[in-house]
């Protein structure tokens, strides 16, 4: 799974949490961010997945 990365945040939530997928069964990516450009997007995405995987393992 590949897209916007807010949209790709909701759909890892519904398929980790939701529905209990394993991380190692899934590829998912943020490949861009509304509102940034390449460059910005690629200097805050470590941060960003680090965020999002935090948030959904609680």
């Amino acid at each position: 799974m590949h897209g916007e990365a807010g949209f790709v945040k909701e759909l890892r939530r519904l398929l980790r949490v939701e529905h209990g997928v394993p991380l190692d069964r899934l590829s998912i990516s943020g490949y861009w961010r509304t509102g940034h450009d390449e460059d910005g997007w690629q200097s805050s995405k470590r941060d960003w997945n680090r965020a999002v995987e935090e948030e959904q393992e609680r």
